[in-house]
C-alpha cells in the first residue's frame, strides 16, 4: 500500500454523502462511475507547477525577467477564465531541448521536498471513499506528466489525464501531444478516457478548485467545488452545487 494511505486523515468529511440533487434528471449509470479530481488546489494545496519554475530560478538556470513572464501568464491564466493556451505553448518552448529524465529527477527531488508535504488528508480521504464505492478515480489535470504522474503514483491513483509534451530519444521537442489537459481539454481527455474504459461521465463526479474547469462541471452530475476560486464559488453557489473546504 503506498506510503501515501498511511496518512494522517482527517475525520470524514461525509463528502460523498453530501450530495444534493441538482440540475440533471435522476438517470440509471450507463457504465461504471469516475470520481476525477483536479491536481492544483484540490488535491494539493498549492500549484505543483511554481515548485518547478521556483527550483530552476534558485539554480541559475531562469533569469528574473523569464520568472516575472511566466509568473504572469500564469497568473493571468489563473484570472480571466479564458483559454489561454498561450500559457502551455510557452511552457512547451520552454523545455524545448530538455532531456525528460532531467525533468523526471527534479520533479522527484521537489515531490519530497516541497509537494508530498502539500497532498491535502481530506483529498486523500475523499479518494479512498470513491474507491469503497467502487468507483475508479481519476486524475484530471491541466499540470504535465511530469508531476501529475509521480503524485498519482504516490496516492495509488492508477489513471492519469493531463498535458503531455512530445519528446524524441528522451528529448522534448517543445510541442503539446494532442490538446492541453486545461478548459475543454479536460472535457475531451475525460470523453476519450470514458469510451476506452466504460466510464459514465455524466453519472460520475468532478472535484477541482478553478472556474477554468467549468466545461468539464457542466458534462458530470456530481460537481464538487473544492477551495472554489471567486468564480466557481459565485457559479456553485447559484447552482447549488456542493462547496467543500479540502485543507489539512
Amino acid at each position: 500500500m503506498p506510503d501515501s494511505r498511511k496518512k494522517r486523515l482527517l475525520p470524514p468529511q461525509n463528502t460523498l454523502e453530501r450530495s444534493r440533487r441538482h440540475e440533471d434528471q435522476p438517470r440509471k449509470p450507463c457504465g461504471q462511475i469516475a470520481a476525477f479530481f483536479d491536481l492544483d488546489r484540490t488535491i494539493v494545496r498549492a500549484n505543483t507547477g511554481s515548485f518547478y519554475i521556483l527550483d530552476l530560478y534558485a539554480d541559475g538556470q531562469l533569469s528574473l525577467l523569464s520568472l516575472m513572464k511566466l509568473g504572469w501568464v500564469f497568473l493571468r491564466y489563473r484570472l480571466t477564465g479564458v483559454e489561454n493556451i498561450d500559457a502551455f505553448t510557452k511552457a512547451g518552448a520552454a523545455l524545448s531541448g530538455v532531456r525528460s529524465s532531467d525533468i523526471k529527477t527534479r520533479y522527484a527531488r521537489l515531490l519530497e521536498s516541497k509537494i508530498r508535504p502539500l497532498i491535502s488528508d481530506a483529498a486523500v480521504e475523499a479518494i479512498r471513499g470513491h474507491w469503497r464505492l467502487g468507483h475508479v478515480v481519476v486524475m484530471l489535470t491541466a499540470q504535465s506528466s511530469f508531476i501529475a504522474e509521480p503524485i498519482g503514483h504516490l496516492l495509488g491513483i492508477d489513471h492519469v489525464l493531463c498535458t503531455r509534451f512530445e519528446e524524441v530519444d528522451g528529448v522534448l521537442t517543445g510541442r503539446l501531444v494532442g490538446p492541453a489537459c486545461y478548459g475543454r481539454g479536460k472535457v475531451h481527455w475525460a470523453h476519450e478516457f470514458a469510451a476506452e474504459h466504460g466510464i459514465d461521465v455524466r453519472s460520475s463526479y468532478f472535484y477541482t478548485d478553478s472556474h477554468s474547469d467549468l466545461p468539464m462541471l457542466y458534462e458530470v452530475k456530481e460537481k464538487r467545488a473544492v477551495n472554489p476560486d471567486p468564480k466557481l464559488r459565485r457559479e456553485a453557489t447559484r447552482r447549488g452545487w456542493p462547496v467543500l473546504r479540502f485543507e489539512d
